[in-house]
């Protein structure tokens, strides 16, 4: 993820604002708020999360978080799976 999105995405229980991708130091599995800031008026951004276990036979997990116009969408996941990232990041205008 690129610098100018910082502080699109906070992982709650590790603390940190993240400037890029990765996974809370030291995790058995993820128990975490995620937080996706709105662009402002007549825009939308969405992240797709995707939660995996590296080397495990385990299929990774994709959440979508979508928030339009002002504020911030907060939602708690849990997973057994080790590491998460963020594959998709995208703002457009609202329909």
């Amino acid at each position: 993820m690129k610098k100018s999105l910082k502080g699109a995405i906070t992982a709650g229980a590790a603390g940190v604002i993240l400037a890029g991708g990765g996974s809370p130091a030291s995790a058995a599995n993820i128990d975490s708020d995620f937080v996706v800031t709105g662009p402002g008026a007549g825009k939308c951004h969405e992240i797709i999360l995707e939660f995996y276990t590296p080397g495990s036979g385990q299929h990774p997990r994709h959440e979508y978080m979508t928030k339009c116009g002002s504020g911030k969408l907060v939602r708690h996941y849990k997973s057994n799976h080790t590491h998460w990232r963020i594959i998709g990041n995208r703002v457009y205008p609202q329909r």
